[in-house]
């Protein structure tokens, strides 16, 4: 069965994903959207921020890479 966390971290996810498509068209077409890049910033640090939430035993690659997704989203921020 797949646990609360799994989903909320799938949904968020996939609108973060959904948004970045948004805002990466409206740059495109030169007409971007502030709360497009702010929802895009906020889904994809909750994206990587609930990756540290599930079990793990030991360090690994998806760990650094949410390590470093989170210091450019600090940085973008």
């Amino acid at each position: 069965m797949i646990s609360l966390l799994t989903w909320f971290h799938v949904l968020v996810s996939l609108v973060g994903i959904a948004a970045g498509v948004l805002v990466v068209f409206g740059f495109l077409v030169r007409r971007s959207s502030p709360q497009g890049i702010a929802v895009f910033l906020a889904t994809t640090t909750a994206t990587s921020a609930t990756g540290y939430l599930f079990p793990v035993t030991r360090f690994l690659p998806s760990h650094a890479v949410g390590i470093v997704s989170l210091l450019v989203l600090a940085a973008t921020v």
